[in-house]
């Protein structure tokens, strides 16, 4: 995360002061800017596109629980927390669905009973 951090801002510091700021060795992240993607990284990838679709597909109304329960019909075995998880790091939520708020007619010609 911090690696990440100093490879976005690399244009407005310098990676040197980066890392003397947040404490962490120069040689240490210029290494993680040549690491292989992991495995994990390569499968949340693949998966944040079949979440991607399904969240399309439903004209970005399905949230996680719901775009969870699609990848498990199409037989895509994940967790509905790590679901959740990609899609907030991608910018993805569903529509809530807002009620329609009833209020008191009182503009009608029908019969009103007493107030007794």
């Amino acid at each position: 995360m911090i690696y990440r951090f100093i490879e976005t801002n690399r244009g407005r510091f310098s990676v040197e002061q980066s890392c003397r700021v947040l404490g962490v060795a120069r040689s240490a992240f210029y290494r993680w800017t040549k690491r292989q993607v992991s495995q994990r990284e390569k499968d949340n990838l693949a998966m944040i596109e079949h979440i991607r679709r399904i969240h399309k597909k439903s004209r970005k109304a399905y949230g996680s629980p719901r775009v969870y329960f699609q990848l498990k019909k199409q037989g895509i075995r994940c967790s509905r927390k790590r679901v959740a998880r990609l899609m907030k790091a991608d910018g993805l939520r569903g529509r809530r669905k807002y009620r329609k708020i009833r209020t008191t007619d009182s503009n009608h010609k029908l019969p009103i009973a007493e107030n007794v």
